[in-house]
């Protein structure tokens, strides 16, 4: 894992905790390229990396500690399903 800057650190970002997140090797590269973006759901871990073609990818935490509560709704409302 590396380290990344949420907020650049040119551009201000503190080398805090708060300001900080752990990538793999390949994701610190393709953000720190400017190939993408990304947006964290900071309880879950949940990530959405906005791809510079207008696409996107959502990556979900896995192992023992992960939760599968996802603070992003996307896709059809469980809620409005026919019981």
């Amino acid at each position: 894992c590396q380290l990344d800057h949420r907020i650049e650190y040119n551009n201000g970002g503190p080398t805090s905790p708060d300001n900080l997140v752990t990538l793999c090797q390949h994701h610190h590269n393709i953000k720190t390229d400017k190939r993408v973006h990304y947006i964290m759901d900071p309880i879950t871990g949940t990530i959405a990396w906005l791809h510079t073609d207008g696409t996107y990818h959502i990556d979900h935490p896995t192992g023992p500690l992960a939760t599968t509560n996802t603070h992003w709704h996307y896709g059809p409302d469980p809620c409005l399903a026919d019981t």
